[in-house]
């Protein structure tokens, strides 16, 4: 079995001449020097062996070594090692290198050490690539025929191709052609060799070596909104709490900080707390810090209040305040510690002291949020160009990717991104793309919901009102709140102002007096914990039962259903349908929730609801079977559209079919679409017909769409009518104003209708703006 290692081959740089001239200024046998600068390259070479980062070594007759690692990462370590020498000789502290990598495929009968590594049969093809002796002629060539006096580094091709994106575009691809063969080779940028050394040596610091994320810090971190913020408290505090919600970034931002301070000179040091055993002595060494506290030391604290639940340590609750004092006694120490809000806000609640920890805290979360759409898409980018995802090379898969993540739910934070970029690798298909862009979307919200599932009852009863709907305003709620904690006989729970202002800074938002999640993702996590935990759904049916029996939210509770009609129970839903028929109050909203779901319904109960609502038949969406089946209207310009074009217009576009059926015919239908309009959001009327000799039964869709006008908060409804007086009255009677006429060479005189949400837009400011754009 072959295996592939790299080769560096390594030559001083003017080894002779630079011996001389050193001899002429220092007054030292120029013999001396020579051996010094080997003795010294000799011993970083052992202390590189002793390291176990390379498997084979040879010196040459000369001044140069052949070195093999079985890593690229190692290849940079070794070179960094050897550059970062000390001669002892002032001004000539460093010796200026030659140094090639290129790759070669060994068998297990390779041997690696002294003149069994150069008679392998891909050394010998790696030492006649000359490419050392190309890169000189090319050097010379292209600066005025001076000499190369400075360290270079040269891979060949396929070592280029080994290299991270990131380190691809390090290089400089040079090709120098010696009048008889083209020779390709990359000139890699020696400057950045020191830092990729100094990434290395972070690494082993905080016990994370070969990280690829923490080892790309440099090029792949994205400052969120409010870095200079934490930055500058730490600065200034010497210490401070880094909280948010989980998956923002709140790891790796206290990884750049160490990494920002360990460039700067001072020791790193990470007490992780991953595991719950990990966090226990994350605990005990928080409370023991004056123990980690040494001048020029930069210490991080992960997680030491618990990791999905708040876990107690009455030390830390009583010590604290000392815990800071103590950082500020000690000169020159810094102390990051990182916590999930909402276990911060636990740990600040039962600490003894009454001084305030906000001083030293500083947020990131999904409220802001610290990642705005222009950061979202660096990230992503980064991400996917360092993973060398197949869609990040097709530009339409990129700018699809970037316009998905416009809206907020879709890969919210940065883990989610970047391990969407992880799934997608080998994707070059949208299709595929969605797929993952659902996926790791949702894994994020289920993340959200095992912090959501271990809050007390109360916190989660305060939860479910924005889950319910953003439309209830704040007495409403506390109302409700204080009534269902009585009827639901909860226990130890907080007056309603406590828990509201408990989440009013992360989780919610309040806008024009209503509640509403601060982001979307917490929504979808209550759907979760919905679907996953029986003690929650009993509780939340409970909630919508009693929300039901109030006309000022039965509206919202049909409404939730009609969206959220598969996570409640069968039996659950049925009996709120019921219930809420029974309100006129909520009929409109009751017939979305039918027609959207008529399918999952029993034609038993569907025909008791929608006899309450409507005058005859059920309304629902078309199905595969209706393509068998005949529509006739009488008029031929819509007859001649058969029942499956409907069909797969609702199946595969973006428009809106609905039916209303009676005694197992299709009485009428309608189609429409949703628009964005001269700066509103239209629902455009496309057709509505009824079946020839049917009659009363265009009145119930047209119900249906006035309902979604104005319960999904669309601005207006427009469409066209032909010409026919009855038709005209109709519409007129409901509250559609023709605004303007078109003669059509096959179709006759049609009228463009629009019917606007005045509680949304005033009515002449919208029809005037339609009109102007005509």
């Amino acid at each position: 079995m072959m295996k592939k290692n790299y080769l560096i081959y390594l030559d001083i740089l003017g080894f002779e001449n630079l011996a001389e001239v050193i001899s002429e200024k220092k007054g030292i046998e120029s013999r001396k020097i020579r051996q010094d600068f080997i003795n010294v390259i000799k011993e970083r070479v052992e202390s590189i062996e002793e390291k176990g980062k390379i498997i084979g070594k040879h010196y040459g007759k000369k001044d140069d070594w052949i070195l093999v690692t079985d890593t690229i990462d190692n290849a940079f370590s070794v070179i960094y090692d050897i550059l970062n020498h000390n001669t002892g000789y002032k001004d000539y502290e460093r010796i200026p290198f030659e140094i090639a990598v290129g790759t070669g495929e060994f068998d297990n009968w390779a041997r690696f050490e002294g003149e069994k590594l150069i008679v392998e049969n891909e050394i010998i093809k790696f030492l006649k690539s000359y490419i050392v002796d190309y890169y000189r002629k090319w050097y010379k060539k292209n600066n005025d025929d001076q000499k190369i006096k400075s360290t270079f580094l040269i891979f060949t091709e396929t070592a280029y191709e080994e290299l991270d994106p990131l380190d691809k575009k390090k290089c400089q691809q040079i090709s120098y052609d010696d009048n008889k063969v083209e020779v390709v080779f990359f000139a890699f940028n020696v400057d950045k060799i020191s830092q990729i050394g100094k990434t290395f040596e972070f690494l082993e610091k905080i016990e994370y070596v070969g990280n690829i994320w923490y080892g790309r810090i440099d090029e792949l971190y994205v400052p969120p909104i409010g870095f200079e913020d934490i930055a500058n408290t730490l600065k200034e505090k010497r210490i401070v709490f880094i909280t948010g919600t989980q998956e923002i970034g709140k790891t790796y931002t206290a990884v750049m900080l160490l990494w920002i301070y360990y460039k700067n000179g001072y020791e790193p040091k990470w007490i992780k707390g991953g595991e719950f055993v990990e966090r226990v002595q994350v605990r005990k060494a928080l409370e023991n810090i004056r123990k980690e506290l040494k001048p020029g030391c930069v210490l991080y604290f992960e997680d030491p209040f618990g990791k999905t639940k708040y876990e107690r340590r009455e030390g830390l609750e009583r010590e604290i305040w000392a815990i800071i004092d103590s950082v500020e006694h000690v000169k020159d120490v810094y102390v990051i510690i990182t916590s999930r809000e909402e276990i911060f806000k636990e740990f600040e609640k039962e600490k003894l002291s009454v001084r305030n920890l906000r001083d030293f805290e500083n947020k990131l979360n999904i409220k802001k949020p610290s990642y705005d759409y222009e950061r979202r898409s660096q990230i992503i980018l980064k991400y996917a160009e360092e993973m060398k995802c197949k869609w990040y090379e097709d530009d339409k898969l990129k700018e699809f990717v970037l316009e998905s993540i416009k809206h907020e739910n879709i890969l919210p934070t940065p883990l989610s991104m970047r391990d969407f970029a992880g799934a997608t690798t080998n994707v070059k298909k949208e299709k595929e793309i969605i797929i993952k862009l659902e996926e790791k979307s949702n894994e994020t919200a289920k993340a959200f919901t095992r912090e959501i599932e271990n809050m007390t009852n109360d916190k989660i009863l305060f939860l479910s009102f924005p889950f319910i709907s953003r439309y209830f305003e704040i007495p409403f709620v506390k109302a409700m709140y204080e009534d269902l904690v009585r009827e639901l006989g909860l226990k130890e729970v907080w007056n309603f102002d406590t828990v509201f202002n408990w989440f009013k800074d992360d989780k919610i938002n309040i806008k024009n007096k209503y509640i509403e999640f601060s982001h979307s993702s917490y929504s979808e996590a209550l759907k979760y914990l919905l679907i996953e935990h029986n003690i929650y759904n009993e509780l939340f049916i409970k909630i919508l039962d009693k929300l039901s029996e109030r006309d000022e939210s039965a509206i919202h509770i049909a409404l939730f259903i009609r969206d959220n009609f598969d996570i409640l129970p069968e039996n659950s839903r049925h009996e709120l349908l019921l219930q809420l028929s029974e309100k006129k109050v909520c009929s409109q909203a009751i017939i979305l929730a039918l027609a959207e779901n008529c399918h999952k319904i029993s034609a038993n109960l569907r025909n008791e609801l929608f006899s309450k609502l409507i005058k005859k038949g059920v309304i629902r969406k078309l199905n595969v079977e209706d393509c068998s089946e005949e529509f006739e209207c009488g008029d031929a310009r819509i007859d001649k559209i058969p029942l499956s074009y409907y069909f797969e217009n609702q199946e595969h576009t973006k428009a809106k079919v609905y039916c209303v059926e009676d005694k197992d015919k299709i009485c009428s239908l309608i189609q429409f679409y949703e628009k964005k309009s001269y700066g509103y959001n239209e629902l455009f009327l496309d057709i509505i017909a009824s079946s020839q000799g049917e009659t009363g039964y265009a009145q119930s869709l047209l119900k249906l769409i006035l309902g979604i006008m104005f319960y999904d908060k669309f601005d207006f409804i427009s469409g066209y009518i032909f010409d026919n007086k009855e038709l005209i009255e109709m519409y007129q009677s409901i509250g559609f104003n023709i605004i303007e006429t078109v003669e059509d060479p096959l179709y006759g005189t049609f009228h463009k209708i629009v019917l606007v949400n005045e509680n949304k837009n005033n009515k002449e400011s919208v029809i005037e703006t339609i009109r102007d754009s005509i």
